[in-house]
């Protein structure tokens, strides 16, 4: 199946868009910054619902879901250009 990288995985589009995704058996990396700009727990929440605990994330380390075996979230951002060039590569 085919992989996918969708950003900012704890907003409202993005998590919608990973949910189909992930149910239509799509291989999904997740990434989002989790920044302040709305509401932190609504974020926390959606990323709960795909199997990702957000009072865990540390920046740049990658998580596994625990519901979903085909879906990985980053806390990252991603106009931090060199280490997301490096982690595309390594994807």
């Amino acid at each position: 199946m085919k992989k996918v990288l969708i950003t900012g995985t704890a907003g409202f589009i993005g998590f919608h868009l990973t949910s189909r995704l992930l149910l239509d058996g799509y291989n999904v990396v997740g990434i989002d910054i989790i920044n302040d700009y709305y509401n932190i727990n609504l974020k926390h929440a959606r990323l709960k619902k795909h199997g990702i605990d957000g009072t865990i994330l540390k920046e740049r380390e990658i998580i596994s879901s625990s519901i979903y075996s085909n879906y990985r979230f980053l806390k990252a951002d991603v106009a931090d250009h060199d280490f997301i060039v490096e982690f595309m590569k390594s994807e």
